[in-house]
């Protein structure tokens, strides 16, 4: 992955499809039913290898992202509603 800054935020863009490593319980991610071992695909319709995700912007507390996983060869579209970040934990935990 590379982090790029530009006036209008900072962006990553994925040079392959990032793979879920762990969910923490009482996430948002545990409660939509990711996974780990879940590839990602895309958000909210966009793939994530074709262009450069501004992550501050997407995971805004309360806002919901549809994210395309794909797990044992199927793909499907799971809503998580962004909570409110927990000093060690990522967005969508």
């Amino acid at each position: 992955q590379v982090r790029l800054v530009s006036d209008s935020g900072i962006f990553t863009a994925h040079c392959d499809y990032p793979m879920i490593e762990t969910v923490e319980v009482g996430s948002p991610a545990r409660a939509a039913g990711l996974g780990a071992g879940d590839t990602i695909l895309a958000y909210n319709g966009k793939d994530v290898v074709a262009q450069a995700v501004n992550y501050p912007q997407l995971l805004m507390p309360g806002k919901v992202v549809r994210i395309r996983v794909r797990r044992e060869g199927k793909m499907r579209d799971v809503p998580v509603t962004v909570s409110g970040r927990a000093p060690d934990r990522a967005d969508f935990g």
